[in-house]
């Protein structure tokens, strides 16, 4: 029904100017995701995007799709920042080349703009550790954390970095742990994931990930040597036990 009444929509006459009232009219009705995107772009098209591109944001954010909540959030911003597509581009690579003062002037743009876009809190709070100043980037990779559009291995990476930056051992291990569940056969995610976990005390755990990082990425002597360390931790623990439970047998001597 909305293809049908967008194609009466862009005639011209009565029955055009009808099909463009019902069309304004229905966001409620419409639950499927695919028929909230279709139903915001034809607003954009009909409309254009400033005039549209509020509503179309609300659209899209109740699809509850990560790639179509992005969209909504650019949208937005090309309206208030120009060439953004290529000041996007560039600031992100600037976070990687090592630029991250440039990076964060632009994220910072971006969100005066648009300050509950997740996407672009995680690439300033990357800017920010990049420049080493972790405490400032921790609240933004949280309010990241935080936005459904944003939630990636990378993002849960850099909080759990922050987190054990800030001394939090637990909440890193918990971050690192997600970001492994969404990525189990990236070496890099499940390297940093072991080690957040080994520290925070984890055994068991930390070296199920690290055996699979090694599986997946031999050359890494430093992930090995952690765990030697582990194994020997643990073999004292189970040693432990088993004395505490002959303790508490019959005929123990006590």
């Amino acid at each position: 029904h909305i293809s049908l009444l967008a194609e009466r929509a862009r005639g011209s006459g009565i029955a055009a100017a009808n099909a463009r009232a019902i069309l304004r009219g229905i966001d409620e009705e419409i639950e499927d995701p695919d028929a909230l995107a279709e139903h915001a772009a034809i607003l954009l098209e009909l409309d254009g995007p400033a005039a549209a591109a509020p509503r179309a944001l609300r659209l899209l954010e109740r699809t509850g799709r990560r790639d179509l909540r992005r969209q909504a959030y650019y949208l937005l911003l090309r309206d208030k920042i120009e060439d953004l597509d290529r000041r996007w581009d560039e600031a992100a690579n600037d976070i990687v080349r090592g630029s991250a003062k440039t990076a964060e002037r632009f994220f910072r743009e971006v969100l005066s703009a648009t300050p509950e876009f997740g996407h672009a809190q995680f690439l300033l709070a990357a800017s920010l550790e990049r420049l080493d100043r972790t405490a400032e980037a921790l609240p933004l990779a949280e309010a990241a954390a935080q936005s459904e559009e944003a939630v990636e291995p990378d993002l849960l990476d850099l909080l759990a970095r922050t987190r054990a930056a800030a001394d939090d051992l637990e909440g890193a291990a918990e971050a690192h742990h997600r970001a492994a569940v969404l990525a189990p056969r990236d070496p890099r995610i499940l390297r940093n994931a072991a080690v957040s976990l080994l520290r925070a005390g984890y055994l068991f755990e930390g070296t199920g990930l690290a055996q699979t990082s090694l599986s997946l990425e031999p050359d890494q002597p430093e992930l090995r040597e952690m765990l030697r360390v582990a194994a020997k931790k643990q073999a004292r623990r189970r040693g432990g036990l088993r004395q505490r439970l002959r303790d508490l047998l019959p005929g123990s001597g006590r």
